[in-house]
């Protein structure tokens, strides 16, 4: 059911006024809905969004990933549908009932699918398009009369269609060099927030939210993280390993990705251009099931790997990634330090220990080809990433000779 209405939600955002179409009426309008000889008739309060400048404005923002950015204020007394909806809907449930779609169960230990519940026909009128038909007469100034006519619908998913989506869909793993245990364990609790997701079709997901917050209350422990350019101590270090595993499973098994951030440093696991770093507050990745079936997620600590498998509907090509290097950045002079730990090593002021070689950057642009039969039959471009030089550190020597 959730898929459902989900679907007819998206059909509906089609037909809504746009703050250009809305129309200002001299006359307050009506709307009457008619189902089974039934009448229900709406008013103008009905259909008002909003009365107040502030609402109007607050009515009228669009998010931008993190942000909100407004957009030009509806006028006092335009007229949108979207209010009516619902009322709709609920008039639609008092004469029908919604399709229901086959459910499915996941064991991501075992990586066995079943069926959990059947589908169910429905008996339901089509609601987005009698929303057509009401915008439609309230864009050119008229009150709408339309008539819901249930009919006998079929789910989306049914049991025959579930169960072609209890196949591996691709898979992605990225090595584990770190012999810090820290950084494992946080490595190992990240995965586990993935393993066993189920999403329905056009679900979306945070790994954000996925993951909930890094805190070592949360079970996460200090390891090494990249801010401002350079690694330092942080909570919940090596989690971006866990979500660029995901991201790259994510590319291969070509699942929308909606949101995805680079490091500012090149990292070790991954090729560069695709990496995928997370912030609680800054940076996110998010995705949504675009495949028009189940996914299902199994994600684990194997051996010395970071492993990510996504389940659904096969593919009936193939997924590659490639980058391209387009600008290559030089290292840095090392910085002279201070550092006991490699100070013996040195005595004379010509002479210098560089114990962290300085490293170079590189400007990249990601790409997916897509094959079939071993030919290429398109590319995609994904994004172009900067990765910034590191500065190394050196101790020097503080005798003169």
């Amino acid at each position: 059911m959730k898929a459902f209405v989900t679907a007819a939600l998206l059909s509906l955002t089609a037909f809504l006024l746009s703050p250009q179409q809305a129309v200002a009426f001299s006359a307050a309008p009506t709307v009457t809905v008619t189902v089974e000889g039934a009448h229900y008739r709406f008013t103008e309060k009905d259909i008002i969004r909003t009365e107040s400048e502030e609402e109007l404005l607050a009515g009228n923002l669009e998010r931008r990933g993190a942000f909100f950015t407004a957009h030009k204020p509806l006028k006092r007394g335009s007229y949108r549908i979207e209010n009516l909806y619902g009322k709709i809907r609920e008039i639609a449930l008092r004469h029908g009932y919604e399709p229901v779609n086959a459910l499915p169960y996941f064991d991501a230990s075992k990586r066995s699918f079943s069926v959990a519940s059947p589908s169910r026909q429905g008996f339901f009128p089509d609601i987005a398009a009698a929303c057509k038909q009401i915008s439609e007469s309230l864009a050119c100034g008229k009150s709408a009369s339309v008539t819901l006519t249930p009919t006998l619908t079929s789910p989306e998913i049914d049991e025959k269609k579930l169960k072609q989506s209890f196949f591996l869909r691709a898979s992605f793993s990225t090595p584990i060099y770190s012999t810090d245990e820290n950084r494992k364990s946080n490595v190992a609790l990240a995965l586990r927030s993935v393993n066993g997701l189920t999403l329905a079709p056009n679900e979306e997901v945070s790994f954000n939210t996925l993951t909930g917050e890094r805190t070592q209350a949360n079970g996460y422990l200090p390891a090494k993280i990249i801010a401002d350019g350079d690694f330092t101590l942080g909570v919940g270090g090596g989690v971006c390993q866990c979500s660029t595993t995901l991201y790259n499973a994510l590319l291969l098994a070509d699942v929308k990705v909606c949101e995805r951030r680079g490091h500012s440093l090149a990292v070790s696991y991954v090729a560069p251009g695709f990496d995928a770093t997370v912030s609680q507050y800054t940076a996110d990745l998010r995705f949504v099931n675009d495949t028009g079936n189940y996914l299902y997620f199994a994600a684990e600590i194997a051996g010395d790997r970071a492993c990510v498998a996504i389940y659904g509907e096969p593919l009936s090509y193939e997924v590659r990634r490639r980058y391209e290097k387009i600008k290559e950045l030089p290292p840095p002079k090392e910085a002279i330090v201070e550092n006991e730990e490699y100070s013996h090593l040195v005595t004379y002021r010509d002479e210098i220990y560089v114990y962290l070689p300085s490293t170079g950057g590189c400007t990249v642009q990601a790409w997916l080809d897509y094959l079939k039969e071993g030919k290429i039959i398109k590319s995609k471009y994904l994004h172009t990433d900067t990765y910034r030089p590191r500065r190394g550190k050196a101790v020097q020597g503080k005798t003169d000779r």
